[in-house]
C-alpha cells in the first residue's frame, strides 16, 4: 500500500480550520473512555469480574515468615552444600595434568547454544578457563572430574548458576564454558570474591603514591607514574563494600583525594571511606588525575595517612580490622635526615597500638634501602617499638604488575584448611552477564597448601524470589538485610542490572523512627514483631519521570534471621491491606487455552502481526514468575513441549497436577478468558483490527493474557511494568502512556489502561480503597491518537496559528503539533525541552511544580515535575510576537492535560512576557545544572543526594524528608527468533500502520508517508474542483474514521529486517517519518541516516 501527500488538500484544510477553536475537552474524555471501554472492554470485564464471588482472606504474619524463612533457608542450604562439593571436586582434580579443556576466549562457537538460564550461548557439559597474563609459567589444570561435578550439581539444583574454581597461580576454570571477548582481561586474584575468601576481616587500607616530579621517568614502555596509577588501581579493585580506604598522593606536600561531586567534603579528606562501587570509581578518577611534579618527603605523607586511622573514632580501638599502608615510591626521599620518617613511623603507629602494617613497593630500578627498612622494621630507630613488621617488594616488571602487587592481600591471608562455612559475598554485577549476583566461596587446600578458591555463583533474583513476589495485598511487602545491615533486596532496590549497585543501610530504605531498633533487633539476628503507622512508597511506573507518592499505613513488621546464614528477613503486612480471593472457576473449555510458547506448541492457527509470529483469532497466556509456588524453580527452567501440554492439561481439567503453580492462578486464568471472548467478538470491527496494535490483561499474581497471542520473555513481569504501575497510581482513570517503538515493527504506539477492581455485588467500587486485581492496556497507534484529537481539537491540527500539545501530569508530552511538522515523533520529551516558554509560565504561575525523590541505588536526587491543577487555567501573553492565549485544559478521567497557544481576537489583552530558556541535558541521566530554586527551569536531570554520605555508605533523612524514588524498569531478555517464515503467514488483521510484508522478499519496499484527510464534506468538494482543474490524477488517500475533522496518518518506518522479537516497551528513542512528496520512499535498503542512528542499538 502506497500512501501520498496531498498538499492541496492541507492547504484547504487549513484555511478552513482557522475558522473557529473548538476545543472539546468533554469529548476528548469520553473518546478516550470508549476506547478503553469498547476497544478493550474493560467495563465489559468489571462486570464480569463483580458477577463472580471473591472472599476477603486475612494472613497471619507469623505464619507467612516462618514459611518464607523455611524456604529461604533451603535454598541456602543448597548452595552452601554445593560449593562443599565443588571444595572437594576441586581436591581430587587438581591432578598436575595438561589441559584439555579450552581458553574462554578460544572455544569453538560451534560447541555452544544459548541456554536460558545463563542468558548466553554456552557449553553445558564443559569448561573452559580464563588465564590471566601474568599466570604463572607452570600451571596445574584440572582434572575431568571438576567437570563431572559441576555437572551433576546443575542436574541435582537447576537454577545454579555459573560453578567456577580460581587458583592461586591466575586460572579461572568456569562451568558451563561461555566465550569471552578478550584472553587477557581477568585475574580471578584480584576480583572481590577471591580475596574476600581469603581474606574475610574487613580492612582499613591507605593508598600512598608518590608523584614526585621522578616518577616521571620511563621505566620500559610505561613511566613510574602510569606504573603507580595502574598498581594502586589494581589494589582497590580488589576491596569488597567492608573494606575502608582512601588514596594520598605526595611530593614536596601531602594531598588527600578530591572528588569533585562529593556533596560531604570531610569524605576522602580526612574520613576513610566504605569501598562502595561508586566510591573506588571516584577515587579511580582521582588517581588517573595525577602529574609527576615536585619532591620527596615521606614524612609528610605518613603523617598524613595515620590521620585517617587516629580520626575513625569508630573504629580506631577495633583490633579485629587489619590496618595497612601501602607505600609506593620510586626511591630516596627527599628528607635530609631518613630518622624522621621512622621517628614518625613509630609516634604515629603507637598512637593506635602498632596495629597498622606498612607494605613498601619500589617501583622501577634505584636503591630501595629506605622503603625495605620502613616495612621490614630493621632500622635500629625503629626495632623496639613493637610495630607488626610488612613487607617490601619490588615492583619492576609493569607486565607482571597485578601478581606483585599480591603481596597486599597475601599478607592477610587466614590459613584455614577446616573452613566448611561459605563467605557470601555482598551483591555485585555479573562479570558474565548475568545480573546482579551473590556468591558463596571457600579456599581450597591440597597437602596444606592453599591453591584457589571455589565459587557458585546465584542471582539476587532467584535466590530471594519469594520475598519479591510474595502478594498478600498492595501495600504489603518483605526484604532482607545481611549481618552488616545492609539492604540485599527490597521492593525499592530492583537490582536493574545496568550497573554496580549501591548496597546501603536498611535505614536508607525503612525511614521510619520506630524501625530503628527492629534494625538493631535483626542485625543481632533476633525474632520480633511491631506495629506502627510506617511510611509506603506507592509505585508511579518510573521514579525517574514520576516522582514518588508516600501514604502512611498503619503496618506490623514481622523479622527473622535464616538459620545458618548471616541474613534477616521482614515481612511488612499493612492492617489495611486484605487479599482478595477468587472463588474456584473450573476449568477452560478444552481447545481455548493457549500458553505463550507458540516456538514449543503452536498455534491451530498461525499468523503474522507487525512482524511477530502470532495465533488467529486467540490470546495467548503467560504466566510469570510470581505466579509459581517456587519462583526460582520456574527462572531457571527450560520449557519443553511435554511441558507446555501439561500445563494445558492442568487448565483444561485433564489433570490436578498444577505443575507448581500457586492456588488461584487457574481461576484467573479463566477469570481472564471472558476478556478474549470480548476481543474476539470485536476482532470483526475494521474500526478496532484497524487501529489497536495489541490488547492484554494482566493480573497481580502474574497472569498475562496478551491477544493476538504471541510470546513474552520468560522474566517478563506484568506487575512491574510502567504500564500496570501507572494504571495503579491512577486509579480510576484512563492512564495514557507516552509514546514510544514497538521494536519489532517500528510502529509509534501510545498505551491507554486501566485497573480492575476485585469483583463487587452491584458493580459500586471505592476507588482509593477496593485492591486492584488486574490491569488491562491496550497499544493503539499514534496516527489514530491524533485523529482523535483532531476530532475534538480541530484547530490543533487545522490552524497554522495554533499550537497544542498534550502532556502528562509530570509534564512529559504525548503529543505536539510540532510532530507533524517535523520528521521524528520524540519519545519521553518534556515541556521543558520542547517549549521554555510554557514551561517558564507554568512553572511561574505555580502549575508545573518541581519535586525531588530519592534514587537510593544511585545516591542521587532525581528531579522531575508534577501537575497540581484541576481547574481552569487560561492567561493572554505576548512571547514577543502576538498576543496569544495560552489555556491548560483538563482532560478528565485521564491524566493528561491539553496545553492550547492560540491568537487573541477581537482586541483582547495579554501580557508581555520575556521569553526564557530551560536547563537541558541530552537524557533524564543528565546531572543537574542549576539549583532547582525560585523559578528556575530545568529539564528533568539529578544530582548528587546530600542526604548520602558516602564515607560511611548512609544516609541521613533527618533534616529533611525526601520520598524514595520507585524504580526504574529493568531490561527484558529477548525472545529468540522463530523459525517460521513469516512472509508465508497470512495477517492476523490489517492495521492502519503501513507495514505490509506480503512479499517474500527480505528486503520489501515500504513507502511511508503523511497524508492529511479532509475535515468536512465541503473541503472534499474543495479538493476535488482544484484537483480537476490543475488536471492532475486523484492521489490515493487513507479513511480516517470516527472523526468529524481529519488528521494526519502518522506512519513510522519499519525495520530493516523481520525481527519476530518481543516488543519492547516503554523504550526512549525516536523514529523517522518520511514526509517525502510523491510516489518515491524509502525502501527497507535505503533507510535514511536519522533512522539508523536512531534505531540502531535496537535490533
Amino acid at each position: 500500500m502506497k500512501v501520498y501527500f496531498c498538499s492541496i488538500c492541507i492547504s484547504a484544510v487549513l484555511y478552513l480550520g482557522g475558522v473557529q477553536s473548538q476545543y472539546d475537552a468533554e469529548g476528548l474524555s469520553r473518546k478516550f473512555k470508549e476506547l478503553v471501554e469498547d476497544f478493550l472492554g474493560q467495563n465489559a470485564m468489571q462486570s464480569h469480574l463483580d458477577q463472580l464471588s471473591y472472599s476477603e482472606q486475612i494472613l497471619v504474619g507469623n505464619t507467612v515468615l516462618d514459611q518464607l524463612v523455611s524456604n529461604l533457608q533451603d535454598k541456602f542450604q543448597k548452595r552452601i552444600s554445593t560449593v562443599q562439593q565443588l571444595q572437594q571436586a576441586v581436591e581430587r582434580a587438581y591432578s598436575g595434568i595438561t589441559s584439555t579443556s579450552y581458553e574462554c576466549c578460544k572455544f569453538p562457537t560451534s560447541q555452544t547454544e544459548y541456554d536460558l538460564r545463563f542468558k548466553n550461548k554456552v557449553a553445558v557439559n564443559q569448561v573452559c578457563e580464563q588465564i590471566s597474563p601474568e599466570a604463572e609459567s607452570s600451571l596445574v589444570r584440572l582434572g575431568p572430574s571438576f567437570v563431572e561435578s559441576c555437572a551433576q550439581n546443575l542436574v541435582e539444583l537447576p537454577s545454579l548458576k555459573w560453578q567456577y574454581f580460581g587458583s592461586e597461580q591466575g586460572v579461572t576454570t568456569r562451568f558451563p564454558a561461555l566465550i569471552s571477548d578478550s584472553c587477557d582481561d581477568y585475574d580471578n586474584r584480584f576480583r572481590p570474591w577471591y580475596v574476600q575468601a581469603n581474606v574475610p576481616v574487613p580492612k582499613e587500607v591507605v593508598v600512598v603514591i608518590d608523584k614526585s616530579g621522578s616518577m616521571g621517568r620511563r621505566h620500559g614502555s610505561v613511566t613510574l607514574m602510569e606504573l603507580a596509577k595502574s598498581a594502586a588501581k589494581t589494589v582497590i579493585s580488589t576491596l569488597n563494600p567492608f573494606d575502608k580506604f582512601t588514596v594520598i598522593a605526595f611530593s614536596t606536600f601531602a594531598e588527600t583525594t578530591v572528588v569533585d561531586d562529593i556533596v560531604n567534603s570531610d569524605c576522602f579528606s580526612s574520613t576513610l571511606a566504605f569501598a562502595t562501587p561508586g566510591n573506588i570509581n571516584k577515587v579511580s578518577g582521582f588517581i588517573d588525575s595525577l602529574i609527576a611534579d615536585g619532591s620527596t618527603y615521606y614524612a609528610k605523607a605518613l603523617e598524613k595517612a595515620f590521620d585517617f586511622f587516629t580520626t575513625d573514632i569508630e573504629t580506631r580501638n577495633n583490633t579485629k580490622l587489619d590496618r595497612v599502608i601501602l607505600f609506593m615510591s620510586d626511591g630516596q626521599p627527599s628528607e635530609p635526615f631518613t630518622s624522621t620518617i621512622f621517628d614518625t613511623l613509630r609516634s604515629r603507629n603507637v598512637e593506635v597500638d602498632n596495629s597498622v602494617v606498612v607494605l613498601t613497593y619500589g617501583l622501577g630500578i634505584s636503591n630501595f634501602n629506605v622503603l625495605q627498612d620502613m616495612a621490614t622494621a630493621t632500622s635500629s630507630v625503629i626495632d623496639e617499638s613493637n610495630i607488626k613488621p610488612g613487607v617490601f617488594t619490588q615492583v619492576d616488571n609493569p607486565d607482571l604488575l597485578r601478581s606483585q602487587m599480591a603481596s597486599y592481600y597475601n599478607f592477610f591471608k587466614v590459613e584455614d584448611e577446616l573452613a566448611s562455612d561459605p563467605v557470601w559475598t555482598v551483591p555485585y554485577l555479573d562479570a558474565w552477564g548475568l545480573g546482579v549476583m551473590i556468591t558463596a566461596s571457600l579456599p581450597v587446600y591440597v597437602r596444606g597448601d592453599l591453591i584457589g578458591v571455589a565459587a557458585v555463583d546465584v542471582t539476587i533474583e532467584e535466590l530471594f524470589a519469594e520475598t519479591t513476589y510474595i502478594v498478600p495485598g498492595e501495600l504489603s511487602y518483605s526484604f532482607v538485610i545481611n549481618g552488616a545491615g545492609l539492604m540485599i533486596n527490597h521492593p525499592l532496590f530492583p537490582h536493574t542490572g545496568v550497573s554496580e549497585p549501591l548496597f546501603a543501610s536498611a535505614t536508607a530504605f525503612e525511614r521510619d523512627v520506630e524501625f530503628v531498633e527492629i534494625f538493631k533487633s535483626m542485625k543481632r539476628g533476633e525474632t520480633g514483631n511491631k506495629t506502627f503507622y510506617s511510611t509506603k512508597v506507592l509505585p508511579q511506573g518510573d521514579g525517574r519521570r514520576y516522582g514518588a507518592n508516600e501514604i502512611m499505613v498503619r503496618s506490623t513488621y514481622f523479622w527473622k534471621k535464616i538459620p545458618g546464614t548471616e541474613f534477616s528477613v521482614c515481612l511488612v503486612l499493612a492492617n489495611e491491606d486484605i487479599q482478595a480471593v477468587l472463588a474456584p472457576q473450573g476449568s477452560v473449555p478444552r481447545g481455548s487455552f493457549l500458553y505463550h510458547r507458540l516456538d514449543l506448541v503452536p498455534p491451530n492457527t498461525a499468523c503474522r502481526h507487525l512482524n511477530n509470529y502470532c495465533s488467529m483469532d486467540q490470546s495467548s497466556v503467560f504466566l510469570a514468575s510470581r505466579s509459581y509456588q517456587d519462583p526460582e524453580y520456574y527462572l531457571s527452567r527450560v520449557f519443553t513441549a511435554a511441558d507446555v501440554r501439561k500445563i494445558v492439561d492442568y487448565m483444561e481439567g485433564s489433570t490436578t497436577n498444577s505443575q507448581g503453580l500457586k492456588v488461584g492462578i487457574k481461576d484467573e486464568v479463566v477469570a481472564t478468558s471472558y476478556a478474549e471472548r470480548w476481543w474476539t467478538e470485536l476482532h470483526n470491527n475494521p474500526d478496532i483490527e484497524e487501529e489497536v496494535v495489541w490488547r492484554y490483561i494482566g493480573t497481580k499474581n502474574g497472569v498475562f493474557r496478551h491477544f493476538p497471542g504471541t510470546r513474552y520473555p520468560d522474566d517478563y513481569d506484568p506487575v512491574l511494568r510502567p504500564w500496570f504501575e501507572h494504571a495503579l497510581a491512577n486509579r480510576g482513570s484512563n492512564v495514557l502512556s507516552l509514546p514510544y517503538i514497538d521494536a519489532a515493527s517500528g510502529a509509534t504506539i501510545v498505551t491507554l489502561s486501566r485497573v480492575l477492581f476485585e469483583g463487587k455485588f452491584g458493580g459500586l467500587h471505592d476507588v482509593i480503597n477496593d485492591e486492584v486485581v488486574a490491569v488491562m492496556g491496550v497499544d493503539i497507534l499514534l496516527s489514530y491518537f491524533q485523529t482523535v484529537l483532531a476530532e475534538f481539537f480541530p484547530d490543533c491540527i487545522n490552524d497554522h496559528s495554533t499550537r497544542c500539545m498534550l502532556m502528562d501530569k509530570a509534564g512529559f508530552v504525548i503529543f505536539a503539533k510540532e510532530y507533524l511538522e517535523s520528521k521524528s515523533v520524540r519519545t519521553n520529551q518534556h515541556l521543558t525541552e520542547l517549549d521554555s516558554n510554557f514551561a517558564n509560565l507554568l512553572i511561574k504561575d505555580g502549575i508545573l511544580n518541581p519535586i525531588s525523590c530519592s534514587n537510593v541505588e544511585a545516591s542521587t536526587l532525581q528531579r522531575t515535575y508534577n501537575v497540581s491543577y484541576s481547574g481552569s487555567y487560561s492567561v493572554g501573553v505576548n512571547f514577543g510576537s502576538s498576543c496569544d492565549r495560552v489555556s491548560v485544559i483538563p482532560i478528565q478521567d485521564t491524566n493528561t492535560y491539553m496545553i492550547v497557544q492560540a491568537p487573541i481576537k477581537n482586541g483582547g489583552s495579554c501580557v508581555a512576557y520575556r521569553p526564557r530558556s530551560c536547563t537541558c541535558g541530552a537524557s533524564l541521566a543528565t546531572v543537574c545544572e542549576t539549583s532547582w530554586t525560585g523559578y528556575a527551569c530545568e529539564c528533568p536531570c539529578h544530582s548528587p543526594d546530600s542526604h548520602y554520605h558516602p564515607c560511611t555508605n548512609e544516609y541521613d533523612f533527618s533534616s529533611s524528608r525526601v520520598p524514595l524514588c520507585t524504580p526504574e524498569n529493568k531490561e527484558l531478555s529477548s525472545v529468540a527468533a522463530t523459525n517460521t517464515d513469516l512472509s508465508s503467514l497470512s495477517i492476523c488483521y490489517r492495521i492502519a500502520f503501513n507495514f505490509d510484508s506480503e512479499d517474500s522478499s527480505q528486503s520489501e519496499s515500504v513507502n511511508i508517508g503523511l497524508i492529511v484527510g479532509i475535515t468536512a464534506a465541503v473541503v472534499v468538494i474543495v479538493a476535488v474542483v482544484i484537483l480537476k482543474r490543475l488536471r492532475k490524477p486523484a492521489q490515493p488517500r487513507t479513511t480516517l474514521r470516527n472523526s468529524q475533522a481529519s488528521a494526519p496518518t502518522f506512519s513510522s518506518v519499519p525495520p530493516p529486517a523481520a525481527n519476530p522479537a518481543f516488543s519492547q516497551r516503554e523504550e526512549p528513542g525516536e523514529i523517522y517519518v518520511n514526509t517525502h512528496v510523491g510516489n518515491a520512499g524509502y525502501s527497507a535498503n535505503n533507510l535514511p541516516p536519522s533512522y539508523a542512528e536512531s534505531m540502531g542499538n535496537k535490533y
